[in-house]
């Protein structure tokens, strides 16, 4: 597989990781707007908490720095500020999934505010209720990081 179309995986990846997000940020869980028959129901949207807005990001940022990327055939520069990007966007969603699944209480670090309207340690479940946002960024990322390993362990020039 050449590292263009590689690239352009990791840049599709990142497209649906901000679509996704930003739908769920809007509209709410797809899968229950599929059920109701209203794919733009506001009543379903989702708050978007702190360390959520964090991992956005990091994701919307490497999907721009991906596809300036893909553009100009930048394969070391790209893939090196990608994948920055992407590991700063797993340790956040990473934290937060931790948050979420043992509901820790480690507001020391500042990472989020527990005055917040919508609270870090609460699972915002999405995909019928058993998938949440922040595992979605956590496989986001570790495939986005997989990828962009390959593309820097590729011998081939193009």
């Amino acid at each position: 597989m050449k590292k263009s179309h590689i690239l352009l995986v990791v840049v599709a990846l990142l497209w649906l990781s901000t679509f996704w997000s930003l739908y769920y940020g809007y509209f709410g869980d797809l899968l229950l707007n599929l059920q109701s028959g209203d794919l733009r129901n506001r009543d379903n949207a989702l708050l978007p908490c702190d360390m959520c807005w964090y991992i956005r990001v990091f994701h919307y940022s490497a999907f721009v720095v991906a596809l300036l990327a893909y553009i100009k055939r930048d394969y070391l520069y790209g893939a090196f500020y990608i994948s920055i990007l992407t590991w700063l966007g797993w340790f956040v969603a990473g934290y937060k999934y931790l948050l979420e699944v043992w509901v820790m209480q480690l507001w020391e670090w500042g990472l989020c505010n527990p005055d917040a309207p919508a609270k870090c340690d609460v699972a915002t479940q999405v995909l019928g209720h058993y998938i949440t946002l922040a595992s979605l960024g956590v496989v986001a990322s570790v495939t986005v990081i997989v990828l962009i390993r390959w593309i820097r362990t590729k011998k081939s020039v193009e």
